[in-house]
């Protein structure tokens, strides 16, 4: 497969908004300081039951009100930048949501209300200015956020961390978070890109495919194209099955993204190469009915992997009516030539390995020919082989998702002894391949 280096988006992350219990819990602590204030006490009480009730532009004025007559009164500023959060308006929530923090820290440091700065690092996230959000959030440990409010707080942290491009320094934290409560797609997209940086590919493809399937919306193209990057990586010791399983993974993603073409072509590249033959095509016909001439190449592959090389000559010429690029053009004249190799015409492949520029291809195809010129004997082997490698490849399909990862490497060896006595026929099909 083809794919641009994107690096994946957090636009479509959103950030959470409190709830009405979790603002009742924030209204708890600061309902006992009511009759703290030396005045203007019914201004604040009328404030704090416009806030209670979701009325926060009656809110926000009344608790500008009191931030005036009092200037150092923490809870006021804390309510109004609060206020100003929950009404979209996060650049003014961060003024007064700074001067909460900055009164309240110097009263006592150690006694900062953990929501001062979980309200701070929401507004600084959705500000646009994910590295103080980091700053503000990263400041607290785990234990210190209540339950209740360890939802918005995971969520929060998992966009300033992505945002910031700091993710692997919260690894820890966040794999606790994901264990605590796996339910959000900011959090899994900032585990992902912490596995990534610290080198755990698979993981990573795991935690990038769970994002994507708790993705509030379709899932979006760039971080399913990072997902089939991270599919192609080969792992140290990993089986062939092992990566086929990802990249079926990575076809059922691509298919979640409604209403773009290259999400198609995607799921048909990643079923193909994850041996899901029926879904790939599926998938290509969908892409055909845009016109454009890589879906019917991919049909045309489809067709080589299934045993079916007449049918992918057919599909080929109508790729090639279509006036690839030259890119794509060559890509046509290669299968082509694997499809003229499946059928023994290997003067034919010759020519067609020639156009698609690869000379060595072209040359072996040619010494092939010379082996099977009138060795009728040797071309029922090489088809009697072949025959046998597509039950082959029959088989690891439908067994390879039953088995447990530490079972698929006998399943291998089993697979492979079966075409021991074929590998002489098959070597010059192979590295056609």
């Amino acid at each position: 497969m083809h794919h641009r280096n994107l690096q994946p988006s957090t636009r479509a992350l959103a950030l959470p908004a409190l709830s009405r219990q979790v603002a009742l819990q924030l209204l708890r602590g600061m309902l006992i300081l009511l009759f703290a204030l030396p005045a203007a006490a019914g201004t604040w009480q009328e404030g704090v039951e416009a806030y209670k009730s979701g009325h926060l532009e009656e809110a926000a004025r009344l608790f500008q009100i009191q931030t005036e007559t009092h200037p150092d009164y923490a809870p006021a500023h804390f309510l109004l930048g609060s206020s100003l959060r929950r009404l979209q308006r996060p650049q003014e929530a961060v003024g007064s949501l700074e001067r909460a923090l900055e009164l309240s820290a110097a009263q006592d440091s150690a006694a900062v209300p953990v929501d001062y700065r979980l309200e701070l690092g929401m507004a600084l996230a959705a500000a646009g200015q994910p590295d103080r959000s980091f700053e503000v959030l990263s400041a607290l440990r785990l234990s210190q956020v209540p339950e209740a409010r360890r939802k918005a707080y995971g969520q929060t942290l998992g966009v300033a961390a992505v945002g910031s491009g700091r993710t692997a320094e919260l690894r820890p934290a966040l794999e606790k978070l994901v264990a605590d409560d796996g339910g959000h797609s900011e959090l899994w997209l900032a585990l992902a890109q912490a596995r990534e940086q610290g080198g755990a590919a698979a993981a990573a493809f795991d935690a990038y495919a769970r994002a994507l399937e708790l993705a509030p919306k379709p899932s979006t193209l760039q971080l399913t194209l990072r997902a089939a990057q991270l599919a192609e990586q080969q792992l140290p010791n990993e089986a062939e099955a092992a990566r086929s399983q990802r990249y079926r993974r990575v076809a059922e993603l691509a298919a979640a993204v409604k209403g773009d073409p290259k999400a198609v072509l995607l799921a048909g590249d990643a079923a193909l190469r994850g041996g899901a033959l029926e879904q790939a095509r599926a998938s290509y016909q969908q892409a055909a009915k845009a016109g454009g001439g890589e879906a019917l190449y991919g049909l045309a592959r489809t067709s080589v992997a299934q045993g079916e090389p007449e049918r992918a000559l057919e599909e080929l010429a109508k790729a090639q009516a279509v006036q690839p690029s030259p890119e794509l053009a060559s890509r046509i004249q290669r299968t082509r030539g694997q499809a003229l190799h499946a059928l023994g015409r290997y003067t034919e492949a010759a020519a067609a390995y020639t156009s698609s520029g690869d000379p060595e291809k072209a040359a072996e195809m040619e010494r092939f020919a010379e082996l099977a010129e009138g060795n009728e004997e040797f071309d029922r082997k090489v088809a009697e082989c072949r025959q046998r490698q597509r039950e082959v490849d029959e088989l690891r399909a439908e067994q390879s998702p039953l088995l447990p990862e530490g079972e698929l490497e006998g399943l291998e060896a089993q697979l492979s002894a079966m075409m021991a006595d074929c590998r002489p026929y098959l070597d010059a099909a192979v590295a056609a391949r």
